[in-house]
């Protein structure tokens, strides 16, 4: 397939779009709060938001991409 660009179109959800026809081709939702960032990694997408989860996203058999890990932090205050 080909290349893809990952963009915040809101504070809770990020989407995937294809660059070559530059169509939204899915919206993921996984966050309870505001995502702070995204990181690709080789096979994987990470999303990091203030409702103090990382979550690990990674392609299914038919394209779509669907959580695999979140780990949780409490949140700290100083």
């Amino acid at each position: 397939s080909g290349k893809k660009k990952i963009n915040f179109c809101s504070y809770i959800l990020f989407q995937v779009w294809d660059h070559e026809n530059w169509q939204c081709i899915m919206t993921l939702n996984g966050h309870d709060d505001v995502v702070k960032s995204l990181m690709c990694w080789d096979k994987y997408l990470f999303s990091g938001s203030l409702d103090c989860t990382i979550k690990v996203w990674a392609s299914t058999d038919d394209g779509s991409l669907e959580v695999i890990y979140t780990h949780s932090e409490e949140q700290v205050s100083y």
